[in-house]
């Protein structure tokens, strides 16, 4: 009973500081001369040019946090904010939201840094390597082939009648224009395989409009507008990339190569349990709530494929019409 008690509590005070905003340090009361504008002031940066007011003479260490701080490594930078959006992702974003931005890295800055190191860890790890090329070709070549056999055609040197030849003028567009959706879709693989960050940010804006009228009611967030369910989705997708680099590790140390994907079971959990803390629904409300957001967002890319092959359809029915 103590043992169940003192989880209670642990847990409890975990969920406290999840919920709990990040507290800005004191300002001192010493008064300082600033030395950028001249300004003197009582705090800790200076309310003319905002220069920190510890603005100290350079040196190596200095120079060296200084590079950091170009890739947002400093102590309130990058790293503070990928540890925040694992520990309390809902509730990081809902600060940031609500006007505490200083203390977090900004999300497109975010996203783009854990998007470099997504793709220099996939290269480092052979996601670009011969082998790995080689196969994808290999690949795309028996998925031409057989495209090639089951579409090939038998007849003779006879002569046929004008129905036959439409027919066959139909088989022959039918044929070309499989093969204009295999090379379309061969192009798309590859330019998918070197720009996964832009994808997925593609991805996610429209999965930002779903979520926008799913939970415009939220409990915690009600009236929450477009803009501000991109600007989640951004700091999501990025915590997807840090995901994606752990996955391209694991993947380097058990496969061949690794390929750097994410199972939809993983990703349905890690916006499940953004949204449970950023919405403030119940845990089961929230699962549905995502699971139709995934529904959703399956109906319109299979009505987008549904589209593309309409047109393709059109457009043999017009090449055979037109024989």
């Amino acid at each position: 009973m103590k043992l169940f008690s003192s989880i209670k509590q642990t847990f409890n005070r975990i969920v406290a500081w999840q919920k709990s905003p990040v507290i800005p340090p004191e300002n001192t009361r010493e008064e300082t001369v600033c030395m950028n504008c001249g300004e003197t002031f009582a705090a800790n940066f200076c309310p003319r040019c905002g220069q920190n007011r510890k603005t100290e003479r350079l040196s190596i260490k200095k120079a060296f946090r200084l590079f950091l701080d170009t890739w947002g490594l400093s102590m309130h930078g990058l790293l503070y904010t990928i540890w925040h959006l694992f520990a309390r992702p809902g509730y990081m974003i809902k600060d940031y939201l609500d006007g505490h931005r200083q203390p977090y890295f900004p999300p497109f800055k975010t996203l783009l840094v854990v998007g470099t190191a997504y793709a220099i860890t996939f290269a480092l790890a052979g996601g670009f390597s011969e082998k790995a090329i080689q196969d994808q070709k290999e690949h795309n070549e028996l998925v031409k082939k057989s495209i090639q056999e089951a579409n090939k055609k038998e007849g003779t040197a006879k002569a046929q009648s004008r129905d036959e030849k439409v027919k066959e003028t139909a088989s022959e567009t039918a044929v070309k224009d499989i093969k204009l959706i295999t090379e379309f879709s061969e192009k798309y693989n590859e330019w998918r395989k070197h720009n996964m960050v832009i994808e997925q940010m593609l991805m996610h804006i429209v999965f930002a409009f779903i979520v926008w009228r799913l939970f415009r009611k939220a409990p915690r967030r009600p009236g929450t507008n477009l803009a501000e369910n991109i600007i989640a989705q951004v700091y999501i997708c990025a915590q997807l990339g840090v995901i994606g680099i752990g996955v391209i590790i694991y993947e380097a140390l058990t496969l061949p190569y690794p390929t750097g994907g994410i199972s939809w079971e993983l990703s349905f959990v890690t916006f499940a349990y953004n949204y449970k803390q950023l919405f403030g629904y119940s845990i089961w409300r929230t699962l549905w709530k995502t699971f139709l957001s995934y529904i959703i967002f399956m109906a319109l890319t299979i009505l987008l494929v549904g589209f593309l092959v309409l047109l393709v359809g059109i457009h043999t029915g017009v090449n055979a019409a037109m024989t």
